[in-house]
């Protein structure tokens, strides 16, 4: 069971580091569209980037980032319902880290065949 956490674990630190970059990119790319016009100035691009950053990083950041918590805590509670949806989110809306889902669909089924036959 501790493997299948580890893993689970640097999975989901991998998906945090490259949420990261990824909210960054789509943030800076919309900030830099939101300054076209000739009248837009720093203040556009400020709101437009973050408000960005927090959409993204809503999904693409904090989501893992309780998802670690949840697996750190799952031989106490036993319980990984955060985790499930952080997979089928992956499933349906992204296909980036589409692999990473695959990934951590297997561990949590396996994980969780653990803890059941305990």
């Amino acid at each position: 069971m501790e493997k299948r956490i580890k893993y689970l674990v640097l999975g989901l630190k991998v998906e945090l580091f490259i949420g990261v970059l990824i909210s960054g990119f789509i943030s800076m790319t919309v900030g830099t569209m939101a300054t076209a016009s000739p009248s837009s100035d720093f203040f556009d691009f400020l709101l437009a980037s973050s408000l960005t950053f927090l959409a993204f990083s809503s999904v693409l950041v904090i989501i893992p980032f309780y998802s670690i918590k949840e697996v750190h805590a799952f031989p106490e509670k036993g319980t990984l319902v955060l985790n499930f949806i952080y997979v089928i989110l992956f499933f349906i809306l992204s296909f980036y880290l589409f692999p990473f889902a695959i990934w951590n669909l297997y561990h949590l089924i396996k994980l969780r065949e653990e803890k059941l036959i305990q």
